[in-house]
């Protein structure tokens, strides 16, 4: 499973945003991963945040 784009509007994979699964158990922590990872933000423009990996989440 990966974590992919669609356009612009990025897909997050289930297994990505598993708690516990990748180290990663709060939103600043995945957010912080997907950044460090060069996963590219929904607008495009800097890092990611912890509300936006919320709604991707919740958009799953």
């Amino acid at each position: 499973m990966t974590i992919g784009t669609t356009g612009r509007k990025p897909r997050l994979d289930s297994a990505q945003t598993r708690p516990g699964k990748f180290g990663a158990t709060t939103l600043q922590s995945i957010a912080d991963a997907m950044t460090a990872r060069g996963i590219p933000s929904p607008s495009g423009r800097g890092g990611w945040h912890p509300a936006t990996v919320r709604r991707g989440v919740l958009a799953a």
